[in-house]
């Protein structure tokens, strides 16, 4: 991860949280920056950005761009930040990762709180493309799948008539099923999420 300076501060009215030390996960053995630091929300680099500031010379020395950025909980105190494919070495893409520790739990969950706000705006803004257009944002996915082929294959997909044909496929839906109520252990209490797998996740609905 590249940590850089930057002289542009973020508004005034931007409320900003405060962040007892940051974790470099990416260093081995990881590198610890203490503070005192600030984490604030803005867009001066020209797209939604969580920002972490040097409070002494109030300047950015770390960015996450917040379209390809998830934060999750570790503990009361304590986050994890991870940014997709933000890093380039030697030709391959990696994503870069810290975890950040916060004085007390009041200011961990008003930073979450104030994320997940500002991630809402932000899928809600790329949410409204027309049927078949492609994001600005590219991924992984864009790089492999051309824009038609992928429209082509979840419009197909996406008809009911053919997920009754594949569920009628027994053979098919039957090893599911089977492989399911063999290994109940590994489903109960789970939520399932459904990210284009076909006929075996229906037939998990149907298990």
């Amino acid at each position: 991860m590249h940590t850089h300076t930057m002289n542009n501060t973020l508004p005034v009215e931007n409320h900003s949280f405060t962040v007892v030390s940051i974790t470099l996960l990416e260093s081995n053995p990881p590198n610890v920056v203490s503070g005192p630091l600030s984490a604030v929300f803005g867009s001066g680099s020209g797209f939604p950005e969580l920002q972490f500031l040097v409070e002494s010379i109030e300047q950015q020395f770390l960015g996450f761009d917040l379209r390809t950025t998830q934060l999750f909980r570790l503990g009361e105190c304590q986050s994890l930040c991870v940014s997709e494919d933000s890093e380039t070495v030697k030709e391959r893409t990696y994503s870069k990762g810290i975890t950040i520790q916060f004085k007390d739990e009041e200011e961990s969950s008003s930073f979450h709180g104030a994320f997940e706000q500002r991630k809402s705006k932000v899928v809600s803004q790329g949410s409204g493309l027309p049927n078949g257009t492609v994001s600005s944002s590219k991924s992984k996915f864009d790089d492999k799948i051309e824009a038609s082929s992928a429209k082509m294959y979840f419009d197909y997909y996406g008809q009911l008539l053919h997920q009754k044909n594949m569920m009628q496929d027994y053979v098919r839906t039957g090893c599911y099923y089977a492989a399911v109520m063999e290994n109940q252990a590994d489903f109960a209490g789970r939520v399932v999420v459904d990210v284009g797998a076909g006929s075996g996740i229906l037939s998990l609905f149907a298990a």
